[in-house]
This record gives C-alpha cells, sequence and structure tokens, in this order.
C-alpha cells in the first residue's frame, strides 16, 4: 500500500478516512460499539497511510495522543483493519502546528450559470417546494420538511465557495477547508456559537442546500433534469468538510460556471437579492451582443417572488443595483420606467483584474 499523504487533490486523507470508515462500520456491525463508542471515532483524524500501509491518525497535542494509544478501542480497530486486509493497523502521531499565514483570499469565485438566472429563496418560505420561473425555463426546489428548503445568503455562499473548490480541485469528492469553521471562514462566517449563531445559522443552511433536489424543465424543448447538489458530504472534526457533489451537478459546474469577482461578492455578501443580481448581470453581459430592457414584471418573477408588492422589489432591486454599480465600476445597466437597461461591458472579474494590475 503507497503512502498518498503528498498527494495535492487530499487524495490521501480521503483514502485513510475511507479506510478508517471501513473498520469503524465493520465494528458496528458486528454489535461491538456503543453509541458514545461510535461517537468516539468519528472525534478522530485519519490523515495518511503511511509508507508501512497504517492509518494514521494526527492529535492536536501529545496529551490527547497518550488518551487514546494503546485505548481498548484502537486496539480493536487496529486488529480489525489487519484481518479486513485493508491496512496494517493504526498509528498515532502529534500534528505539526500550523504557521500563522493567513489563507490567501481566492481571486476568482464561480457559480453554476443556471443558478446565476434561477435562483434560491431570500427569506424563510413555508413548506417544501418552491419554484423560480425566467423566460421558458423553470428551477423547482424540493427538500425534506426537517431540515426545510434553504433561504438567504448562507446557501448562496456555500454554492459558490462549493463550485469554486470543484473547479479547483476537478474532482466529485474534495475537502472544503482546514476545519468546518475555516469553511465558514471563507464565506465571511464568524465562528459564533449558541442557538442564534451566525455559524450555527450558515450550518443549518449548509444541511438544508445538501438535502434540496434541484428540478430544471425548460418549456421550449419540453425537456429538464433533476438534480443532486451533493451524494455524500460529512463534517471530520480538524480537516473540514468533504463533499460528494451529485454527478449532474459537478457536470454543470464544469461545462457552464460564471467568474465572480470576490471582492463585490464580499460587498454583497448581506443581501439575497443582490447577490443573486449580481451574479444574473454578469451572465447576462459575457453573452449580451447590444443592449436590451428587461421589464421589471420579468425580473420580478425572476427574483422577487418573494414580495408582496411590486414596487417593493422595484424599491429593493434599485438598492442592490446602486450597491453593484459602486462595486463594479464600468458596469452598464440603468433602471428605466418600464425595466432595467443593460449594455454590454466588460465583466466584472476583468474589473478586478484591471484594480490588480494598478495596484502593481
Amino acid at each position: 500500500m503507497q503512502r498518498k499523504s503528498d498527494d495535492p487533490s487530499g487524495a490521501g486523507r480521503l483514502e485513510a478516512q475511507r479506510v478508517f470508515l471501513k473498520g469503524v462500520a465493520g465494528l458496528k456491525a458486528h454489535g461491538e460499539l456503543a453509541d458514545a463508542d461510535y461517537e468516539f471515532f468519528l472525534t478522530q483524524r485519519p490523515r495518511e497511510i503511511d509508507a508501512e500501509g497504517r492509518v494514521v491518525l494526527e492529535h492536536p497535542s501529545a496529551a490527547a495522543l497518550a488518551a487514546v494509544d494503546g485505548h481498548a478501542l484502537m486496539v480493536r480497530l487496529a486488529r480489525l483493519l489487519c484481518n479486513q486486509g485493508v491496512a496494517k493497523g493504526l498509528h498515532h502521531k502529534v500534528a505539526r502546528t500550523r504557521g500563522t499565514t493567513p489563507r490567501p483570499k481566492r481571486r476568482v469565485l464561480y457559480l453554476p450559470s443556471i443558478l446565476a438566472s434561477l435562483t434560491l429563496p431570500h427569506s424563510k418560505v413555508p413548506g417544501s417546494e418552491y419554484s423560480r420561473v425566467n423566460g421558458n425555463r423553470k428551477l423547482s426546489l424540493l427538500a425534506p420538511e426537517d431540515p426545510g428548503l434553504p433561504y438567504g445568503v448562507y446557501p448562496r455562499l456555500a454554492l459558490i465557495h462549493l463550485t469554486t473548490e470543484a473547479l479547483l480541485c476537478g474532482q466529485r469528492t474534495f475537502y472544503v477547508g482546514e476545519s468546518a469553521n475555516d469553511f465558514l471562514a471563507l464565506m465571511g462566517v464568524q465562528d459564533s456559537g449558541g442557538a442564534n449563531g451566525a455559524s450555527t445559522r450558515a450550518r443549518d443552511q449548509l444541511r438544508r442546500l445538501c438535502m434540496t433536489t434541484f428540478s430544471y424543465h425548460d418549456k421550449s424543448k419540453d425537456a429538464g433534469r433533476n438534480i443532486v447538489l451533493a451524494d455524500n458530504w460529512v463534517t471530520w472534526p480538524g480537516n473540514g468538510l468533504q463533499v460528494t457533489l451529485g454527478e449532474r451537478f459537478h457536470s454543470l459546474v464544469r461545462s457552464s460556471s460564471v467568474p465572480l469577482d470576490p471582492t463585490i461578492i464580499d460587498g454583497l455578501r448581506r443581501s439575497p437579492l443582490s447577490l443573486d443580481a449580481y451574479a444574473w448581470l454578469t451572465y447576462r453581459v459575457a453573452t449580451l451582443k447590444r443592449e436590451t430592457v428587461i421589464p421589471w414584471r420579468s425580473l420580478e418573477i425572476q427574483f422577487g417572488a418573494d414580495y408582496s408588492h411590486p414596487r417593493n422589489f422595484r424599491l429593493k432591486f434599485r438598492k442592490s443595483l446602486k450597491a453593484i454599480q459602486e462595486l463594479w465600476i464600468g458596469v452598464e445597466t440603468e433602471p428605466l420606467e418600464k425595466g432595467l437597461l443593460v449594455r454590454p461591458c466588460a465583466p466584472s472579474v476583468m474589473s478586478w483584474l484591471e484594480r490588480a494590475q494598478a495596484k502593481g
């Protein structure tokens, strides 16, 4: 068995966790694990498979290592892994202290184009089904009643960062961040706990998102498809969020994604409507050949199904548009009486590159 820990894609860690979980599942199937024992195993951190074929478990300190090395549960698991022929046992080590260098910010973010024109609910909606319409295209969301449909800024930010990570690593299964909180930090969410804390709400929305099925229908072609965002997802303490994207969603990500400016995303991250409008404008100007006016009614159907009155939507949209124009220098759009005027212009990511070059 070859050591895989130096694989930049994280495949070595993924293989170590797969083998570790297979052994834990074996113990559980034999009736050898109580619920507390199972939870104990889930707090462990499989990191790699070493040159001797052992699953390496990392621990935050020497004291933490001493507490589990030789533990009866670990001995039973190591024996089972050997009997299964999937590993030569377990090896424990203290994790190397991470440096203080901050995680570099991504220069470009991405979102599947279908979700740039058909969006999630802005606020909590009753029931477990929701639809958006854009011309002949319709996107329906279906989720279990518990936890319910995703809504607000957090699932939008999660979609952006999951899409970006999938494009960067080129695989369906990957890790996001060194920890669950690291992933939240990528989205600009502070690690605040409690029932109403930001990280608690973000985790809830991520769970809702991963449990939602997207159904896309194009009336003009009488064609459609059902799309599952994630086949599997799990948070490993100390290792981050591991996600296996659904095959169709991964295909969409790779075939058609819209590049977004992280500076603009950060500036708009408190408003779901602003995030939606920015992604949609980026998508539209990329293919626009001449100026066009989109009627307010069409925009309301596409973006504002949550608003009780058309006037409320227009006021909110104008406010979002102003925020976008302050961040996206050169965007050619103007609200008119009958609708929104959009002209061809340079993409927002180009404006980011221009700003970077100007700084030298």
